[in-house]
C-alpha cells in the first residue's frame, strides 16, 4: 500500500509538472508575441521544461529511496 501511494504521488506530480509548463509557456507566448505564433513555441518549451523538472525530481527521489534503503540494511532495520 504504501508503495502505491508513493508511485501515485510521483505520477501526479510528473503529470501536473508537465501541464503547469505547458500553461505557463502559452502565457509567456500570448504575452510576448499576442498577434504571432509564438504561444504554441513557447508551450513545447514549457513541456520540455516540465519534463526536465520532472526528471530531476524523480531522480532525486529514487536516489534517496536507495539512500535510505542502504542505511536501514546497515543498521538491521526491515522496511
Amino acid at each position: 500500500m504504501r508503495r502505491a501511494i508513493k508511485v501515485y504521488v510521483l505520477v501526479t506530480q510528473f503529470i501536473f509538472n508537465m501541464i503547469l509548463g505547458g500553461i505557463l509557456g502559452a502565457m509567456l507566448g500570448k504575452y510576448q508575441d499576442p498577434d504571432g505564433t509564438s504561444e504554441a513555441l513557447y508551450s513545447g518549451i514549457g513541456l520540455i521544461l516540465g519534463l526536465f523538472v520532472s526528471m530531476l525530481l524523480l531522480y532525486q527521489f529514487f536516489r534517496n529511496e536507495r539512500l535510505t534503503k542502504v542505511d536501514n540494511e546497515e543498521n538491521g532495520q526491515s522496511d
